[in-house]
């Protein structure tokens, strides 16, 4: 989504990346959907779902910068937290997984990037990299469904989305084998740092 911000624009460019990660969620897990940790799931999707009408709104009406701003923070914020220090478990709390996943669901409503929150929830229970991918993934499906039905209730989809999805749609299987093969590659106990590497990357592109 940062990315394809610097072509699009975030109105035009959130339901398109909507669609796109649909696709991608469903056949992530066609492939791995043995390794889904289910209760979390249901409880981050439950949450994201009371959160996506919110974050629909926020996309309508809400200065984007300042919510790119909080976003940038906040996910740089908990990267570093989590690089300085490994033992996260004592985050741990009934209330988090509702907390994280209503996040998840305002800033997947408002800007398809619903992930930060839901990639720190997963951080903290130190799942494998298969169980990582399979879960979030899970949840982006349950987001996303409902992330593309409200943009089309709210009269976003734009008159060239079909267009722009036949060129998206081919790259994003393509990465998807790709992505999975990386996946394996990942060793255990590498991958939380590649993780807060990447939310660090990802802030500081929502910041810039």
């Amino acid at each position: 989504m940062p990315l394809t911000v610097f072509v699009l624009g975030v109105r035009e460019a959130s339901p398109l990346v909507a669609i796109v990660s649909l696709v991608v969620s469903l056949l992530i897990l066609l492939q791995d959907r043995k390794s889904i940790a289910c209760k979390p799931l249901w409880k981050l999707g439950l949450a994201a779902v009371v959160g996506i009408p919110v974050g629909v709104l926020l996309l309508q009406h809400a200065p984007e910068e300042v919510l790119r701003l909080v976003l940038g923070g906040f996910v740089i914020g908990f990267a570093l937290f989590g690089l300085l220090r490994k033992n996260l478990e004592r985050l741990r709390h009934r209330a988090l997984v509702y907390m994280l996943g209503f996040l998840g669901g305002v800033l997947g409503g408002a800007f398809n990037i619903g992930g930060p929150p839901v990639i720190a929830f997963a951080a903290i229970q130190g799942w494998s990299p298969q169980v990582f991918r399979a879960t979030l993934q899970g949840f982006f499906l349950i987001s996303g469904a409902v992330v593309v039905a409200g943009h089309g209730v709210a009269g976003l989809w734009a008159e060239n989305l079909p267009c722009l999805l036949l060129w998206c749609l081919p790259f994003s299987v393509l990465a998807v084998f790709i992505g999975r093969g990386i996946n394996k590659r990942i060793p255990h106990d590498r991958f939380r740092t590649v993780v807060y590497i990447v939310l660090i990357l990802l802030g500081v592109s929502l910041l810039v």
